[in-house]
């Protein structure tokens, strides 16, 4: 089986704050088949979360 992915970067500083908003974009992307396989934070000058999704290619 082949694979697509996508990336989401999710911006903010705190994350105790964005629950409800990662929450829509994971529901958002798993209406469109999207599957998360992994969730990472990248330390800079501002905290981001980058979601990791696949889903079969069509």
């Amino acid at each position: 089986m082949e694979w697509e992915y996508n990336t989401v970067l999710v911006l903010e500083s705190n994350f105790f704050g964005v629950k409800d908003e990662v929450n829509k974009i994971l529901n958002e992307q798993g209406e469109k088949g999207w599957e998360l396989v992994s969730a990472t934070i990248i330390a800079s000058d501002h905290h981001k979360l980058l979601l990791i999704l696949k889903r079969p290619r069509e």
